[in-house]
């Protein structure tokens, strides 16, 4: 059974049913405040999160009051800390490479795309960087005289 992906568009004629819907479904009748999150929302309505956008602000134009959209912030969700994530990457904050940094010769110093090998040593994760594989430059042929 193959998996619907969420719409990226909508024409002008499905956004407005969108949008009634929207109000229908998000607005508080008694006046109180609601907050929509626009992942809930998008999934709801089987559309991208920028759609969702576009019909939230279609909707406050049409007079949908005391409804705000929660869009959580992908970059407030960095790690303060080394961790594993959900999807059991590793994950090494920039802050923590670029105090790594300070201490390094420059040509010794970590960049985007190095690659590491990683052992289990007790509870301690050591990484250790591969070095990196440049082709082998062929000797050019002596030219005999």
């Amino acid at each position: 059974m193959a998996c619907n992906p969420k719409a990226r568009t909508a024409s002008k004629e499905q956004k407005d049913i969108f949008v009634q819907q929207f109000i229908e479904k998000y607005e508080n009748k008694n006046g109180l405040p609601v907050e929509v999150d626009v992942k809930d929302a998008s999934n709801a309505f089987n559309v991208s999160t920028s759609i969702i956008k576009e019909i939230y602000i279609d909707a406050i134009g049409k007079g949908m009051r005391n409804v705000s959209l929660n869009s959580a912030d992908h970059c407030s969700d960095k790690p303060e800390k080394q961790s594993i994530n959900s999807k059991g990457n590793f994950i090494l904050p920039k802050d923590t490479i670029a105090e790594l940094n300070k201490t390094l010769e420059e040509e010794r110093k970590f960049k985007t795309g190095d690659k590491f090998t990683a052992t289990l040593e007790g509870e301690r994760i050591i990484l250790d960087r591969v070095p990196c594989e440049f082709p082998q430059e062929q000797d050019a042929p002596s030219e005999a005289a």
